[in-house]
């Protein structure tokens, strides 16, 4: 960052950096609650940034101020505004930002806190898509942009996570937005590469914290059995069957089956979007075709209307994507994707009306069609 402010200087700016010191990856992925010293660090830099100003300006506060934030500074800047309403700035430039996608600007903005703000994504920047699955409080415009009325997106084709920071990008695009010209045009929106879409649509957060919590109980077991002379592998093993084996099992869901008359119909596409009402829970999704083609996801866990699952064996993997909700109180209408390998496609178009307990209907799963559906709540 100081290149970027010796070129902001150069310009006629009253540039000055300010940073949070080592954040590793433990604090960034901690409760927003334990990042309030790295906010009040910041805060009393901007404080001391304006008391210089008035320092050497006789007095004078600056009549306009505006910020540059990357990446977890953008999430800081914010909660700094909204904390402290006697910040107002003008201009505000996003890159690689993990902020939510609906942080309320419209309380900056009524406030007279915001007036003008531009998020420069970088089309192979994944850390803040990773970063909002991961932890606490983060969102993701910096990977997946910002519809809002409250700022201008700039897709940048090829940039990565810390590409703007330049000063020849500085000089091109910021420069001109902070003298108060409309920022200068990017490239197209791209969509998310495949891999980053699967990994980060089960909230990754989850995972670490289970880790977090289980590790320690089996190495804190494990240590007491050993110091007690008892077979440790054996009472881990006992251990781990009693606390972590659930008392009914349900059935897995198993690797879906394309018959030999069943064609495939797509490239990868983009994921199936939400229902208007969609599912939640744990739900039994069972597709069979006359083709010989079936798709069971037992325990299928729904998030608003999306379930997603890798699969492997050893002469195949892939992915099914699905997308359930309700057309009616009485009907669900199911759709997504089965992808084997790469690029092997099969769509999945269904409806099913309610029949007792559960949701029975027809559908197609590739070229199959009339395939019978059953779809039942499990909670």
């Amino acid at each position: 960052m100081d290149d970027v402010k010796e070129v902001l200087r150069e310009q006629g700016f009253a540039a000055e950096a300010t940073g949070f010191g080592y954040f590793g990856f433990v604090r960034f992925l901690s409760f927003p609650a334990c990042r309030n010293y790295a906010a009040k660090r910041v805060t009393t830099d901007i404080d001391f940034a304006i008391l210089k100003y008035q320092d050497e300006h006789n007095g004078q506060r600056p009549k306009k101020i505006s910020a540059i934030a990357h990446s977890f500074g953008s999430w800081l800047l914010m909660k700094i505004l909204k904390d402290n309403p006697r910040y107002k700035l003008y201009r505000i430039i996003f890159c690689g930002s993990i902020l939510r996608e609906d942080f309320n600007f419209m309380e900056l903005y009524e406030r007279g806190q915001l007036l003008k703000v531009v998020n420069y994504i970088g089309t192979r920047d994944y850390w803040p898509a990773i970063g909002e699955s991961a932890g606490w409080g983060y969102g993701s415009i910096g990977s997946r942009g910002l519809l809002s009325p409250a700022a201008d997106n700039r897709w940048h084709a090829d940039f990565e996570h810390s590409d703007f920071l330049t000063p020849a990008f500085c000089k091109a695009a910021w420069i001109p937005f902070l003298e108060g010209n409309d920022p200068s045009r990017g490239d197209k929106w791209k969509e998310l590469p495949f891999w980053v879409r699967a990994i980060t649509f089960v909230p990754l957060r989850w995972i670490i914290l289970s880790v977090a919590i289980v590790a320690p109980l089996l190495v804190g077991q494990f240590l007491s059995l050993k110091l007690l002379g008892i077979n440790a592998a054996g009472e881990i093993k006992e251990f781990i069957e009693n606390r972590f084996v659930p008392a009914t099992t349900l059935p897995k869901p198993d690797i879906p089956t394309v018959g030999p008359q069943t064609q495939r119909t797509a490239q990868i596409p983009s994921p199936p979007a939400p229902p208007a009402r969609p599912v939640n829970g744990v739900w039994d999704v069972v597709m069979v075709c006359l083709q010989g083609s079936t798709v069971n996801e037992y325990g299928a866990l729904f998030n608003l209307g999306r379930y997603a699952r890798g699969f492997q064996s050893n002469t195949v993997s892939g992915m099914t994507e699905l997308a359930l909700g309700y057309l009616t109180d009485d009907t669900v209408k199911l759709t997504g994707y089965v992808v084997f390998g790469q690029a092997d496609v099969y769509t999945i178009d269904a409806s099913a009306k309610r029949n007792g307990t559960s949701f029975s209907g027809k559908g197609q799963f590739g070229s199959s069609v009339n395939c019978s559906v059953n779809i039942t709540a499990k909670n």
